[in-house]
């Protein structure tokens, strides 16, 4: 089976939510908060986008908008051009 981007994104999104229920779809205007995701969450998503995909969130990509909701996270790492 192949690991795509979607499926180690929706993974990474899915530890950093410590109150979703098992089988949460994530949707694309998700709301991150409302399942949890806090600001020291939000920290260790990055670290763990960052280690996942081999890149760096640049200082100006590092706004709350970036990380509301699952499709703003997919949109900041189309930014990044994440291939991988």
């Amino acid at each position: 089976m192949s690991d795509t981007i979607d499926d180690r994104l929706d993974a990474l999104i899915r530890a950093a939510l410590p109150t979703a229920p098992d089988g949460l779809v994530l949707t694309a205007d998700l709301p991150l908060a409302a399942y949890g995701l806090d600001s020291v969450g939000t920290v260790g998503l990055i670290a763990a986008l960052e280690d996942a995909f081999g890149c760096t969130v640049p200082d100006e990509e590092l706004v709350p908008a970036n990380f509301r909701t699952p499709g703003a996270v997919r949109a900041l790492l189309t930014r990044l051009e994440v291939t991988t």
